[in-house]
């Protein structure tokens, strides 16, 4: 609604008027180098955000004891709050040190991070089991995890903002919908290869169909986090090392910018 009335000043896309122009335009559009290493970034990003996401509700549940109360009490004080503390340190980082460092970092943040609570939890030094003390550390372990990773999100959707410009340079068109729905489309039809790998580990660490909590062998559960931890910190990290070969900076952005409206 905010946006609605800048419609009309929004450049008018080109049309093609055959199959072989609109073959020509994806090719030409989608091996952009940014592009192309923002995709398969995005790739691994999918697998490592549907991984974990699929065994999330098992950790909270059996690994943490969480019950739904406690479970809904962190979604209240730490994803909401994450997700808002994201979009201010996205904008403020990207200003100060640019998209590409920005995302690295807030990353890497979120890689390094991840291993710490299931660590602690193996060798006994976490709270008890379910208790609000846990609740508590794990709160604020979810804050920073969100915090950082829908950061990284904002800033790489950002990345992929400046690549049209960057694309137009050489197709002479605009081509947002091609770039986001490609992007979008990596990111969803690979995070089912993430869901397909949280069942192949609960399966080969033994997690029984019909698992209660706090009646599962603590092995078990051991056993799904030591799967985890490393096969998501790699997926994680081979997302960060193509994000890291985006080379659009905010003087490149600008240049792009300035020598499209010359031609103009």
């Amino acid at each position: 609604l905010g946006l609605n009335k800048l419609i009309p000043q929004l450049s008018k896309p080109a049309k093609n008027n055959n199959f072989r122009e609109i073959k020509n335009e994806l090719k030409n559009t989608l091996l952009n180098r940014s592009f192309l290493v923002l995709f398969i970034g995005g790739i691994f990003a999918g697998m490592a955000s549907g991984f974990s996401s699929s065994l999330n509700i098992y950790f909270n549940t059996f690994f943490w004891g969480f019950s739904t109360i406690q479970i809904g009490i962190v979604s209240i004080v730490a994803v909401i709050p994450g997700i808002i503390c994201a979009m201010i340190i996205s904008q403020r980082l990207s200003v100060k040190i640019g998209k590409r460092r920005a995302a690295i970092i807030c990353g890497m943040i979120a890689l390094i991070l991840t291993p710490v609570p299931y660590i602690l939890r193996v060798y006994g030094y976490m709270p008890e089991f379910g208790s609000n003390e846990l609740l508590a550390i794990m709160s604020t372990y979810y804050f920073i995890e969100v915090s950082t990773g829908v950061a990284v999100t904002i800033l790489v959707s950002s990345m992929v903002s400046d690549i049209v410009e960057d694309s137009e340079l050489t197709t002479k068109k605009r081509s947002e919908g091609i770039f986001f729905s490609a992007q979008g489309f990596s990111n969803k039809a690979v995070s089912g290869v993430g869901i397909f790998l949280a069942g192949l580990i609960t399966t080969l660490a033994g997690l029984p169909s019909d698992a209660k909590p706090g009646s599962v062998d603590d092995t078990i559960l051991v056993n799904i986090a030591l799967f985890f931890v490393p096969i998501y910190m790699i997926l994680y990290l081979l997302s960060l090392y193509f994000l890291n070969l985006y080379k659009i900076d905010k003087e490149t952005h600008e240049r792009n910018i300035s020598t499209i409206n010359q031609r103009v």
